[in-house]
């Protein structure tokens, strides 16, 4: 591929010597231990990256940094015993194709209109001030103006990869500084493919050019949603029973839309994402995800090792403090550059410090741009050597910093008192409605976590005339319960003042239905420390850490699938003692439950028009 022969100047020779070397006339015996050997370097990947991984769970660390350390080892400044890098490297972008995939399918694109306003014109806006520090810090540190200028390109993108990945795992792509952050993400990939046209001629960028590539690029996305609305969801239907053909569908939609876009000449990353908006057809597209991830975990671990294999310490002594200065760059002047834009549109310290964490690094599509500028002959080998070191530093600080943001946020935060006054931008909708009511609550409940379990008890206590404030970080679900005059705080209860403003201190309960320990123990903590006669319901997946919650001091813990357990038993005794008339009326009950349940499971998809028209069908019936 062009983007992979352009990275590095080994590469290139590895895919040329790789090309003539294995060809239809070359004897059998030769290619058999030519695919011997790139199974042996595909293999000892892996082997390295499982191996360093295991040893980063045991010690409690991210994962990402010991499969780039795996590629390091493994590569020419290791132990050098990697043959075919470039195959390494071209595999490797199947793994941010396919991760782009997945969340394109699984994201809806309409939760992202809320935060459109900074994902197109905050990160403009960050882009340029980003650009120009990076320019500025560049051309200090003696680099000429072309060099200077790949240098300001390079630390003005975010890596997509990354940062994605990390949210995801740790289940934070629907908070509101998550979605900011993939808004602004995409942003920056669209920026980046022109960017990319323009290196190829750097004295010839005109209007015409700007409006090819967005002609390109509109109509791709145009035939994504096309497809995502009047071809898929009928022809999904027809082979959904089939689980081994929607796989094959799958991957055969992502390859094509990859191609696609790489032959107009973007990357096969955005081909991955607009495949996945094309097929995000609920109820499909979590299913068909799920079978996508595990494959794109795979080859998700042959891109980090693939970083570490192109790292060159070649003339690094000359490069130490330019690398120094643009890491110090990256992870404190960019976060501090994102954190106050985010402030300037309107959103509060929490989510402008977090999402200035979550995007202080440098973008895999960094690497990809200089290396089509030192194919060009536009840079030499150090700066590409730099911009890799760059990334792996920042990338391996953005590990740790998601990690453990919440702490680095306590840290960080009372030198961020003067950002609540930049509010230029007032946001879309309320995120709290508890300011002026605070004198109000007196002996109520606290609800931590208002999905599928927190809305049963919320309908609970609004049926018992119970006073009660919710507290969710899923800005969706805020504003319906903002809208719908129910006390509601956006956030997490890991952040002391959500709790303050909760009104902890006058609460007589609190009930968390997040599962999480880390969360749960804090809540205990901080109730114990606010207001020692209030009770704390918890939630939790297994006995073991039930009973340390129990230790810790929680009232009472719920473990869901013990109490299903127990809804079952009580059903069946119910039955062989004739307390209920027939196994029927249990069963009427809960298909009303489960239907009721599925609607609202179906707000969070559909659109607006199409919620009515279903809704009126179920009425029918």
């Amino acid at each position: 591929m062009r983007i992979v022969q352009l990275r590095d100047v080994k590469t290139a020779a590895a895919v040329n010597k790789l090309k003539n070397t294995k060809n239809i006339y070359m004897p059998a015996a030769q290619n058999n231990i030519m695919d011997l050997l790139i199974l042996y370097d595909i293999g000892l990947v892996v082997l390295f990256s499982t191996m360093l991984a295991l040893l980063a769970k045991i010690l409690k660390q991210p994962v990402i940094p010991a499969y780039i350390l795996s590629g390091i080892l493994l590569g020419p400044q290791g132990l050098a015993i990697i043959t075919n890098e470039a195959l390494i490297v071209a595999l490797s972008e199947i793994g941010i194709a396919l991760l782009l995939f997945t969340v394109g399918m699984e994201m809806d694109i309409t939760k992202l209109k809320n935060v459109g306003k900074i994902a197109s014109f905050g990160s403009l806006i960050q882009m340029i001030l980003t650009a120009g520090g990076g320019f500025i810090l560049a051309t200090y540190l003696g680099f000429n103006n072309i060099e200077s200028m790949y240098l300001a390109l390079i630390v003005s993108f975010s890596s997509t990869m990354i940062v994605i990945k990390l949210l995801s795992d740790r289940e934070q792509l629907d908070t509101l500084s998550g979605r900011i952050s993939v808004g602004i993400l995409l942003a920056q990939d669209v920026i980046v493919v022109l960017a990319m046209s323009f290196m190829y001629n750097l004295t010839n960028v005109s209007a015409s050019v700007i409006g090819l590539v967005l002609f390109k690029a509109i109509g791709l996305f145009g035939i994504a949603i096309i497809l995502n609305k009047f071809v898929f969801p009928q022809f999904l239907k027809l082979v959904v029973k089939d689980k081994e053909l929607v796989f094959l569908v799958t991957l055969s939609v992502c390859f094509l839309f990859s191609a696609i876009a790489y032959t107009f000449g973007f990357s096969i990353a955005v081909g991955g994402f607009l495949a996945g908006i094309s097929l995000a057809v609920f109820p499909y597209n979590h299913d068909i995800a799920n079978r996508v991830k595990s494959l794109r975990d795979f080859f998700t671990i042959l891109f980090f090792g693939s970083l570490g294999l192109a790292v060159s310490f070649s003339n690094l002594s000359l490069l130490v403090m330019p690398i120094i200065a643009f890491a110090v760059f990256v992870i404190v002047g960019k976060f501090l550059i994102i954190s106050i834009t985010s402030s300037v549109f309107g959103y509060k310290r929490r989510v402008s410090i977090f999402t200035g964490l979550y995007l202080s690094n440098v973008s895999e599509f960094s690497l990809i741009l200089v290396g089509v500028g030192y194919g060009l002959g536009h840079v030499s080998s150090e700066i590409v050597s730099m911009a890799t070191i760059l990334a792996l530093l920042s990338i391996t600080v953005t590990s740790y910093a998601i990690k453990y943001d919440e702490r680095i946020h306590k840290v960080i935060l009372p030198f961020f008192a003067f950002v609540d006054k930049l509010n230029i931008f007032k946001q879309n909708y309320k995120l709290s409605n508890i300011e002026g009511s605070e004198n109000k609550l007196k002996n109520h409940v606290i609800v931590v976590g208002a999905h599928t379990m927190g809305r049963t008890i919320i309908d609970r206590l609004k049926a018992s005339g119970t006073l009660f404030v919710v507290i969710d970080y899923n800005p969706e679900l805020v504003k319906k319960l903002v809208d719908a005059n129910q006390y509601c705080i956006y956030g997490d209860v890991a952040h002391f003042d959500v709790l303050e403003d909760a009104g902890i201190r006058h609460a007589r309960l609190v009930i968390s239905t997040i599962p999480r320990m880390e969360d749960n123990a804090i809540l205990i903590e901080r109730t114990k420390m606010l207001n020692p006669d209030a009770k704390t319901i918890l939630t939790t997946t297994t006995i073991d850490e039930a009973l340390k919650l129990y230790s810790l001091g929680a009232g009472f813990v719920i473990v869901p699938k013990l109490v299903g357990a127990e809804r079952v038993g009580g059903f069946l005794k119910n039955i062989f003692d004739k307390k209920d008339k027939t196994l029927e009326t249990i069963r009427g009950h809960e298909i009303k439950y489960l239907k009721r349940k599925e609607e609202e499971k179906e707000l969070e998809f559909y659109e607006p028009e199409y919620l009515q028209e279903l809704k009126e069908k179920i009425d029918a019936k």
